[in-house]
């Protein structure tokens, strides 16, 4: 058992639906819409690194350079 008596779960197996209170980027609350971003027109690798550039601009924080480690 993990915390507060829920599975434990390896970090490598969570999903967006093990988690109960998921904020979209730009929302002010839980409840509010926050930001979509669009992939429906990308074309070109331009076009979905316009898209990412959008999201990494909305992220809080003072290093976005980690994002680079996921992308191999």
């Amino acid at each position: 058992m993990g915390i507060l008596g829920m599975p434990y779960i390896p970090l490598n197996k969570v999903k967006a639906y093990h988690m109960d209170r998921r904020y979209r980027l730009g929302a002010v609350s839980l409840g509010s819409e926050g930001i979509w971003f669009n992939y429906e027109n990308a074309v070109a690798d331009e076009d979905f690194e316009k898209a990412a550039e959008h999201v990494l601009q909305q992220l809080n924080t003072s290093d976005t350079s980690w994002i680079t480690s996921l992308v191999k």
